[in-house]
């Protein structure tokens, strides 16, 4: 999105109530960012059966041409738009491969979808069009779960400042992804690390130290001073346009745990989170926590995946 030569969004056409919401939200980033904005809808290919044309007195290609039309009228009906006014793309196949291919193709910087609930199970992320998403489509995705449309003022970017500097780029990319999808102003970004001090209970048992609870508490202070220098220096160096607060939130615990709380006791609207591959195996799947944290939560996410991300269906 912003910081690209050519900005494009694409919107996901799932036929749900909420695509209206998920739209206006489109809309309006596409709006706040000058970036064209692209519609998708894509049918399940029902039209390979050879008895279909003996049975319609159409041909495949034929029956194909209606389809396309009766859900590129159904996007324009649905979503209160009129012809050319924005592009509408249809497409054949699975909707997860057909966004990703689509992705790759064209260069979008953000794709945005309604959540698709599960009948019966807590949450929303457990489909698997939803899930193949998250896992495999290498630019950030906003999965929509409220049925309002509030402007996104309260966003939590979590991200991991961990001494080896191995996740900086993510964490740059998560904070940008962030700034970039809030509401012009005014707008509160809440920067959150989840850090932990694993040694400190080693610390109390083997110090060798005339005071051992000083020696921990000195070692949990350090930690702590460590992770905060790394969370300011992030904020440093980001660019905030004009209205836009960004919230340094520290916590010692569990992220599964912590992230959840505090998108309640916000009330985000939004909460951004990396993605990042097991090792080895890029773009299969998304870390453990994240789809913990992401079915715990009833606010809208958007997934960031590390740079250097290759898909799996590239």
């Amino acid at each position: 999105m912003t910081g690209h030569s050519t900005d494009r969004i694409l919107f996901v056409f799932t036929g749900q109530a909420r695509d209206q919401i998920t739209f206006a939200q489109a809309r309006t980033l596409a709006q706040t960012h000058q970036a064209e904005l692209i519609i998708m809808g894509v049918i399940e290919d029902p039209v390979s059966h050879p008895a279909l044309p003996d049975i319609t007195g159409l041909s495949h290609k034929q029956i194909r041409d209606h389809l396309v039309q009766d859900l590129h009228d159904e996007i324009l009906e649905t979503l209160e738009i009129r012809e050319n006014d924005i592009p509408v793309e249809v497409g054949f196949g699975k909707l997860f491969f057909e966004t990703i291919r689509y992705v790759l193709r064209h260069d979008i910087d953000l794709v945005l979808k309604s959540a698709e609930s599960h009948h019966g199970l807590p949450g929303y992320f457990f489909t698997s069009t939803d899930q193949h998403l998250l896992r495999k489509c290498p630019c950030p995705v906003w999965l929509q779960t409220r049925d309002q449309m509030p402007a996104t003022q309260t966003a939590i970017a979590a991200v991991d400042v961990v001494p080896d500097g191995s996740c900086d780029a993510l964490n740059a990319r998560i904070l940008q992804t962030a700034v970039d999808c809030v509401s012009s102003g005014p707008a509160e970004i809440h920067l959150t690390h989840i850090w932990q001090a694993p040694e400190a209970g080693m610390l109390w048992l083997w110090s060798n130290t005339p005071d051992p609870g000083y020696a921990r508490q000195k070692y949990i202070r350090d930690i702590q001073d460590e992770h905060e220098r790394a969370l300011d220096q992030l904020i440093a160096n980001q660019k905030t346009p004009p209205g836009i607060s960004i919230i340094p939130q520290l916590h010692e615990g569990f992220a599964r745990q912590k992230l959840v709380t505090l998108t309640n006791d916000l009330n985000a609207d939004l909460l951004i989170i990396g993605s990042i591959a097991r090792s080895g195996v890029p773009g299969v799947i998304i870390g453990n926590t994240a789809e913990d944290i992401i079915n715990s939560t009833d606010c809208s996410v958007v997934t960031v995946k590390p740079p250097g991300f290759i898909s799996p269906l590239a």
